[in-house]
């Protein structure tokens, strides 16, 4: 891994997963929180996690912290925090209701 400038842009030359050399941008602080937004919260994103919003953006920025920040934003999302599964909770058979009306004039 190393690090060059060019046309004034800072890159970070290093290999992915499958071993193909890659260069992305280095990003400053105030960039981070817009990118992760674009890349997690935009209508083509769609919430999708974790994983996907890290590899949308590692392709193409980088940062130092870039995964443990990430994965905070992604935990921090309201949105996600009310879709995610957290346990199944297995169905319960409802009780008969008795109506309203039958209520009221008891």
């Amino acid at each position: 891994m190393y690090f060059k400038m060019k046309h004034g842009i800072l890159y970070r030359y290093c290999r992915n997963f499958e071993g193909r050399e890659i260069s992305p941008v280095v990003i400053l602080k105030g960039l981070r929180e817009k990118l992760m937004t674009i890349a997690h919260d935009a209508v083509m994103s769609g919430h999708q996690g974790q994983k996907k919003t890290k590899d949308r953006l590692w392709r193409e920025f980088w940062w130092p912290g870039f995964g443990a920040e990430v994965t905070g934003f992604c935990r921090s999302c309201d949105i996600c925090q009310r879709m995610i599964t957290k346990g199944r909770v297995p169905s319960v058979p409802l009780g008969k209701m008795r109506s309203l009306i039958h209520r009221l004039t008891e």
